[in-house]
């Protein structure tokens, strides 16, 4: 029978949106979105033979629609542990149990501090020292923290602590949340995405074609030529302004299987086509809404992981930027769950 039930809340709050704004210098950017929360409380007290539920209450608002945890740890602070203690977590109707009494910590252990993380270097053990970072125990007690992956980050993770000796002296709870959707650098590119997660780029820029963002790269390359032409734009041509000389179009596609939006710019003038910008957009009833920049190699294709929200996107090229090439919008394509 429990006793002593207590309930801790606490809200987690934080930048919301990926949208882009308008920054200094006229570069686009958004609110940085962190891809890790931290939530926890310190100094409780559990009495002998008592239960305390320690209850965090995670907006959902909070965070982009759909976010979901790609990675838990849980870090446990005892005062006093010497007569043992029953830990669980419940999140989404998941439940795993982190200590019990069948728990092997050294012994006598008054006091322990620990993070539990299944990607340390080895599992909790009775050889394990005071304090560290650790894989919960292994056994069919001890699933792994993943069993939580995949789920929603807002909503209750309730912490049940019970007592099965003397007073367990708490002096730390605290949860460690990375989720799916997040943008570090605030450069309106999601962390997945982006070829330089550390700085704001939201060109996504990349000369030598690496992978490796030009702001991030030491040896960027150069900036591929631009196409000149100096023959006068015939006005036939789709997509173009005045002194547009080349036309140009843009494909793409979702393969499902690997959940990715593949595409590809053509055009002639291997300067309109060969690392040029590719703005991928969510179709809306009100106002369409930019997602993301990539990047074109040198054949002109780009891919990049596929949204997880459902719904239709399409992609587009050409800007002020590119004078002489032509802009296009490719078809819609639809995301199903």
């Amino acid at each position: 029978m429990n006793r002593g039930i207590r309930v801790a809340v606490g809200v987690l709050v934080g930048a919301v949106a990926l949208s882009p704004v308008v920054v200094s210098g006229g570069s686009a950017a958004a609110a940085p979105m962190p891809c890790t929360h931290t939530q926890g409380v310190i100094n409780h007290e559990v009495q002998p033979s008592a239960t305390v539920n320690h209850r965090f209450v995670v907006i959902a608002d909070a965070f982009p629609a759909g976010a979901t945890l790609v990675d838990l740890d849980v870090g446990l602070g005892f005062d006093d542990y010497s007569g043992g203690a029953g830990v669980w977590l419940t999140h989404a109707g998941r439940e795993m149990q982190l200590m019990g009494p069948y728990t092997p910590v050294p012994s006598p252990q008054p006091t322990y501090d620990l993070v539990y993380d299944d990607e340390a270097a080895a599992p909790l053990s009775p050889d394990s020292p005071s304090g560290g970072r650790y894989q919960p125990p292994q056994g069919s007690q001890y699933p792994p923290l993943a069993v939580f992956d995949g789920t929603p980050v807002g909503g209750d993770y309730v912490l049940r602590i019970t007592s099965y000796g003397p007073v367990v002296k708490i002096k730390r709870l605290r949860l460690v949340m990375t989720i799916s959707t997040c943008d570090s650098d605030g450069d309106g590119v999601e962390e997945k995405a982006d070829n330089c997660p550390t700085l704001a780029n939201s060109d996504q820029a990349d000369w030598d074609g690496d992978g490796i963002g030009n702001v991030c790269d030491s040896t960027p390359g150069t900036a591929p030529p631009t196409a000149t032409s100096t023959v006068p734009p015939p006005t036939s041509i789709p997509g173009c302004t005045a002194g547009c000389a080349y036309e140009r179009s843009v494909g793409l596609r979702h393969r499902a299987a690997r959940h990715r939006l593949v595409g590809k710019v053509e055009s002639v003038a291997v300067g309109c086509r060969r690392v040029v910008p590719v703005t991928i957009w969510l179709k809306r009833s009100g106002a369409d809404r930019k997602l993301l920049v990539v990047t074109t190699r040198s054949t002109g294709g780009f891919h990049t992981l596929a949204p997880r929200r459902p719904g239709r996107y399409y992609a587009t090229v050409g800007s002020a930027a590119e004078p002489l090439c032509a802009r296009d919008r490719s078809r819609t394509v639809r995301i199903r769950r």
